[in-house]
């Protein structure tokens, strides 16, 4: 089947929208297996009973899922429609109508589950617009529940498992060349270390041969574009390490503004970790206790 060029760019795009990391060579092959369907306003893409043989991706117009005696789901463009039976494996309990002139573009289950089978960010990106939509659903229903318990803390972040790691690693600028092989088996010798906020990796000066990669989070090294807090107040203090004053100090103005007010902890070569905080036209140096 061939495609024709301004199809195959409109279905890239609404892919790279909805599944972002999804590696290239995927997004060639979703590209490849969909299909162009069109409905008119009151047509039926779907019937309660039917089985669900395809997934759509509702590009344009606006459709709602019905069911007798039950309130309609309503859908806009870039929803996936009818994921939940396809997923539990059941006949449609729901129909689905279009309200208006709507175009979809639909994937057999099939070739669906095998595309999550061979790659786990398509499966990642489908969990993860299958969790907003069962979210959004229930922030509409939870108001009318009657509430027989407090809610559970949030959880925090999961240990790192060995996918987690390859996905670091792959993202890192220093290994864009290596293979996945080399990648998966550094994977399983890499030791996770979690850091609280506020908390240091390495101190100045610190003997320590460990090559530390970014799994989550972020953490700032201002190096010598600062070597006192009080340069944050004023950036045209310069040390002898600036060998253009005038460039430094618009430097130093730059990085401190990018990271004001953020969570983002910043380790201080020489004086420590904190966080910046704005102080009119100027920074200030809250440093972590």
């Amino acid at each position: 089947m061939t495609i024709a060029d301004s199809a195959r760019l409109k279905r890239e795009i609404l892919l790279r929208s909805m599944f972002p990391s999804m590696p290239i060579a995927a997004h060639v092959r979703f590209t490849e297996v969909l299909e162009d369907v069109d409905a008119a306003p009151g047509e039926l893409l779907f019937d309660v009973g039917d089985a669900p043989d395809r997934l759509y991706f509702l590009i344009e117009g606006r459709v709602a899922m019905e069911r007798e005696g039950q309130a309609p789901w309503v859908f806009a463009p870039l929803a996936v429609v009818g994921v939940i039976d396809a997923v539990l494996e059941r006949q449609r309990t729901r129909n689905c109508r279009a309200l208006e002139p709507s175009r979809f573009l639909a994937v057999r289950i099939g070739e669906w589950f095998d595309m999550m089978e061979d790659n786990g960010q398509v499966a990642r990106g489908a969990i993860r617009n299958f969790a907003a939509q069962l979210h959004r659903r229930w922030q509409k229903v939870a108001p009318r529940l009657e509430r027989h318990s407090d809610p559970p803390p949030p959880a925090g972040p999961g240990p790192l498992e060995t996918y987690d790691k390859i996905l670091a690693l792959r993202g890192a600028a220093s290994l864009r060349s290596a293979g996945m092989q080399a990648i998966a088996s550094l994977a399983t010798v890499a030791v996770p270390v979690a850091l609280k906020q506020g908390e240091v990796l390495f101190e100045r000066g610190a003997d320590d041969e460990n090559l530390h990669f970014i799994a989550r989070g972020s953490i700032e090294l201002t190096g010598d574009a600062a070597h006192h807090p009080g340069q944050m107040a004023h950036f045209d203090w310069s040390s002898t390490a600036d060998s253009d004053p005038e460039r430094a100090a618009a430097s130093r103005r730059e990085l401190f503004s990018r990271f004001a007010d953020t969570p983002t902890l910043v380790i201080g070569g020489h004086f420590g970790a904190g966080h910046i905080r704005r102080e009119g036209d100027a920074f200030r140096f809250e440093a972590m206790a």
